[in-house]
């Protein structure tokens, strides 16, 4: 409860005031608690941001497993990613106005792609499983960097155009994958 009274008066001030504008006393004194209260919570903003994405991967992960056995990697990866599309309104637009911030702060980009990069590799371990192939395979490691690059690239596309859902953003990109093979 705390915890989320936190990131919700870190939100609110991030997306008025900016990321580096905002100061943990700001966020504390919003909240109502102290700045001891707020580090017995989170290490730093950046882990205030970060840290309401860590599910991300738990989604993604998931969702792989329950994808039939009978689909390709890239087909399983594109389905596994538009889980994160079918969360409630609320959780969406969340996901999206973190996006947009991560989007505009160096500091939160560089470690939400340190953050991907570990979702990546776990991505691959799962692919891997899923070909029966050793763990550390570089095929796999191909493949969960292809779909998470179109993943990447989709979750921009759909916060940039704001009529685009992530899940049809989605599509686009794995669509374009499929299609290198037929052009090449």
């Amino acid at each position: 409860m705390l915890r989320q009274r936190l990131c919700e008066s870190a939100n609110v001030r991030f997306a008025r005031d900016g990321f580096d504008a905002t100061t943990i006393e700001d966020i504390t004194r919003d909240a109502g608690v102290s700045r001891r209260t707020f580090f017995r919570h989170f290490e730093s903003k950046e882990d205030i941001v970060l840290s309401q994405l860590e599910d991300t991967g738990a989604i993604v992960y998931e969702a792989l497993s329950k994808r039939p056995a009978a689909e390709s990697p890239l087909l399983a990866m594109r389905n596994c990613f538009k889980a994160l599309d079918e969360q409630a309104l609320g959780e969406r637009c969340r996901r999206l106005l973190l996006g947009e911030l991560i989007d505009k702060t160096t500091s939160l980009r560089a470690l939400m792609l340190l953050r991907q990069q570990a979702w990546e590799e776990e991505i691959a371990r799962r692919l891997a499983q899923r070909m029966g192939l050793p763990a550390d395979d570089r095929l796999a490691s191909l493949l969960a960097t292809l779909g998470f690059a179109a993943f990447r690239l989709a979750s921009r596309d759909s916060r940039l155009s704001g009529a685009l859902t992530l899940a049809d953003a989605i599509d686009q990109n794995f669509d374009r994958l499929a299609g290198i093979g037929r052009s090449a």
